[in-house]
Formats: C-alpha cells, structure tokens, sequence
C-alpha cells in the first residue's frame, strides 16, 4: 500500500475499504498476532512507509487508540485501527538500520522487498540475523524477500550495479537458503514467513511465471527465459522452498512451543 499524501487518516480509509471488501476472501493472507488471541487477520504489506513519522503509525495502530477517553501522547484516539472492523497485520518496510524505530510504533512486523541482495541494509541478507534479533526484541514478525535476480537496465540503464544475475536458479535458492538459515542466539525468533518479490516485473527480471524463450522483439528488450532448466523452473523451486519453510515452522514448533501461525499461503 503506497499513496501520495498519505496519513493516518487516508491509511484507515483504505484499510476500512479493503478489509470490508476483500477481507473475507480466501486468497487474502491472514496471520495471528504473537499472542495468538483473537482471529487471523488480513496482512497488509505497507510499501514507503518511512514516508510517514513513526507517530503518525503509532496513532493508527496503537493498541490503545480505540479505548474510549485514551489518546497516544496526544494522538486522535479515533484512528486506531486496532480492535476494529478494519485491523489488519501490518507490515512495514524496512530499508535503512535506522527504520528499526517503526517495529517499537505499533507494526506487526517489517519486510525487505527488493530483490538484490546488498541493495539497501534490509535486503543485505549478511543483515537479517540481527533483524530476526529486532524482530524478537520488539514482538514484531521478520519477513526477509526474496527473488530469482535482478536486472532493470531494459528501463534504468545507469542501474547496471544492482543487476544480481539468476545463475540458473543458484540466485533464488541461495537467497532462500540464507532467509531460513538457523541462527545461533537465544534472540532469534525463527522464520515464519519468506515474500517473493515478484510480480510479472519482466522489465526488472524477477518474474517467476512459466517463461519460454521469446518468438520476437519486444521493442527492444530483451527479456530472460529460464534457459535449460524449463519453463517452470522457479515455480518448482518455490514449492520446494516452500515446502522446507514449513517443515523449519513445524521442527520451531515442537521444540519451543511458538505462537500460533496459519498454513495459508504455503504452496503443497
């Protein structure tokens, strides 16, 4: 979610809207809260979201906004969405160290997004220990992204730097092997949730979708195909991955006894 002139008050609109239209729709990923009371809600991926103060989310999510006479350091305690109709799982994005504020204002939990490792601190996957730490230390819920590759110059040709080539597959497997990588430390909360960050951007080379070679010039670009590993090459590699995501949930499980989690979303 990602708006121009975006505030509290616009966010809690398009919340209200969302989780009143789609919310009940079972393509929409829902996700208990750490305490596991209460229903699973609808997870909402809150993109930019450093655009916006800290405050300003702590009004809308503040666990305390909705209690009648309560306010948040004098924030309007009508905006929280917490309680309501309209709450949600919200994530937001991490990008710089410094947006490690955002998981103390009322966020579920944060996301990396981009596709090339080492782009920003939240994608450099040698970062996501300490983020799991972050993560455990705020009651929040680490979700590092992952692609296939990366490559944009077709539309941003002074980007060459950011190109991660996919080496077959070997990229996109060893972006999953280091999101679900154990980490040694009492602090680390595990993974629950990986996000592919791919969503038909040919023009950026992190689609996933069934590809063959291309018949013609597409204005000049040309795309990647998945070479001799066949059309469906990252859609089997994201069912297993998926698969081992939820084997490390269930070993998590019957060694900690962890909070409550759903299955939807996990590809069988």
């Amino acid at each position: 979610m990602s708006t121009r002139n975006r505030t509290p008050v616009t966010v809690r609109r398009d919340l209200e809207y969302a989780t009143k239209t789609y919310g009940h729709h079972p393509a929409f990923h829902r996700m208990h809260r750490k305490n596991g009371i209460g229903d699973a809600l609808p997870v909402i991926y809150i993109y930019d979201s450093y655009h916006n103060k800290a405050f300003d989310w702590r009004q809308l999510l503040g666990e305390t906004g909705t209690r009648p006479g309560k306010t948040v350091r004098g924030g309007d305690p009508s905006l929280s969405i917490r309680g309501s109709p309209a709450d949600c799982f919200v994530l937001f994005l991490m990008v710089e160290q410094s947006h490690s504020e955002y998981a103390r204002n009322g966020f579920d939990g944060f996301y990396t997004y981009f596709a090339a490792d080492g782009f920003t601190y939240g994608s450099s996957s040698r970062n996501w220990p300490a983020l799991r730490r972050l993560a455990s230390a705020t009651g929040t819920v680490f979700v590092p992204s992952v692609g296939p590759g990366y490559v944009d110059t077709s539309v941003r040709p002074w980007n060459g730097a950011t190109t991660r080539d996919r080496r077959g597959t070997q990229y996109y497997d060893t972006m999953w092997k280091k999101a679900l990588a154990p980490v040694s430390d009492k602090k680390d909360v595990g993974i629950e949730v990986v996000s592919i960050t791919s969503f038909n951007e040919w023009h950026e080379g992190t689609q996933i979708e069934p590809a063959v070679p291309e018949r013609r010039r597409n204005q000049g670009k040309q795309y990647r195909n998945y070479g001799g590993d066949g059309p469906l090459a990252f859609l089997k590699r994201t069912k297993d991955w998926s698969k081992r995501l939820a084997e490390v949930n269930s070993e998590r499980a019957s060694r900690d006894s962890p909070r409550v989690i759903t299955k939807e979303g996990y590809i069988k």
